[in-house]
């Protein structure tokens, strides 16, 4: 079964809800497999131990795995393939079974029944478990839990949509901390108190609980994860193909439009104007406009005809100093309103058009 899953994981990357499900059930595993082997069951005690170990150390990088799918909706080409999250767990497997499978029934129940935590013994298969095994498991902990806290990072920067992002770091910054309180009480508790084997075997149990808790829940919400992932992922498509949409020789000649239209035509005049209006007497589509004017003025449609407007009131300024009220301007330069002139001419120019005029007049 092992050599199935390792040879089979790499058609894995097309279903990436199969890594949370696959950890889910590693964790069960482990916990079925572990009260078995505490009570002595003939055949956990015989076959189940080194296997434990193996699954105990797949739990991380599945959901890592899964985690990493979710936040690079499902188009990380950089990641290893997944076989190589096996390596580290499969070595396990291979050394603590060359040494435990050849032990007699006796010997594996004493090991099975022991804490990690004991001193009292000479087996080299509980001393390969207690100073091999052990810290590499929790090596390996810290490793995805710093690669964790960087997938949130990048959840944070390349995510557009909010919603997706608070989703994506909300449980992703939930398991971390559930991984980091899990482990931290188990260690604490196994080093520094004196109970005996079956205390520190059931308090470990215990504490799995709220993991347990936290991964099914989890898994409860993954359906909606998984659609917002995808709807962003396909936001991020549909943007990439309007942009694709037009060329160089096209968005030139979008842009000449657009300056003809405004700069000979003065469009800008009609206080109604609006995109679509503009897309109706040029006769571009408002998506190919509203594309041009971001990409080429870097601003949207009604900030560029604004700034229009706002240079025709600075020359009629000019034109005709002292003569002409604010009240008559903003009409003659198309604004609705006194109050949204005032508004935009001082936040191109950063000053009032009353402060304006009256630097002009003492020149």
């Amino acid at each position: 079964m092992l050599f199935i899953f390792l040879f089979q994981i790499e058609r894995f990357r097309t279903k990436p809800r199969l890594y949370l499900k696959l950890g889910l059930l590693a964790i069960m595993f482990v916990l079925i497999a572990d009260d078995l082997l505490i009570n002595g069951v003939p055949f956990a005690v015989r076959f189940l131990l080194p296997v434990m170990f193996w699954a105990n150390l797949m739990i991380y990088p599945l959901i890592y795995a899964y985690s990493r799918d979710l936040v690079f909706n499902g188009r990380d080409l950089s990641r290893p393939p997944l076989w190589i999250y096996t390596i580290l767990p499969t070595a396990v497997f291979l050394a603590l079974a060359g040494i435990y499978y050849p032990l007699d029934f006796a010997d594996q129940l004493r090991i099975a029944v022991f804490h990690l935590s004991e001193k009292a013994t000479d087996f080299p298969a509980f001393k390969l478990c207690q100073w091999v095994i052990i810290p590499v498991y929790y090596l390996q902990t810290v490793i995805y839990i710093v690669l964790t806290v960087k997938l949130i990072r990048i959840a944070r920067q390349n995510h557009a949509c909010n919603f997706t992002e608070l989703l994506l770091v909300k449980y992703i910054s939930l398991y971390v901390i559930a991984v980091i309180a899990y482990e931290g009480a188990v260690l604490i508790l196994d080093l520094t108190t004196q109970w005996t084997s079956d205390q520190k075997n059931f308090t470990d149990m215990l504490l799995t609980i709220p993991f347990i808790i936290v991964a099914v829940y989890i898994g409860f919400k993954q359906n909606l994860i998984v659609l917002q992932a995808r709807f962003n992922r396909l936001s991020r498509q549909l943007d990439s193909n309007l942009k694709a949409g037009i060329t160089a020789d096209e968005k030139n000649g979008i842009r000449a439009i657009i300056d003809e239209y405004l700069s000979v035509n003065q469009l800008y005049l009609d206080p109604d104007l609006h995109i679509s209006i503009f897309a109706k007497k040029t006769h571009v589509p408002v998506r190919k406009i509203s594309q041009v004017i971001n990409e080429v003025y870097g601003q949207n449609f009604i900030a560029l005809i604004n700034t229009y407007r706002i240079a025709a009131a600075k020359r009629l300024i000019d034109e005709q100093i002292g003569n002409i009220k604010i009240n008559q301007l903003y009409q003659k330069v198309g604004f609705n309103s006194r109050s949204a002139f005032n508004r935009v001419f001082k936040s191109v120019n950063g000053e009032s058009p009353s402060d304006y005029i009256r630097r002009i007049i003492q020149q």
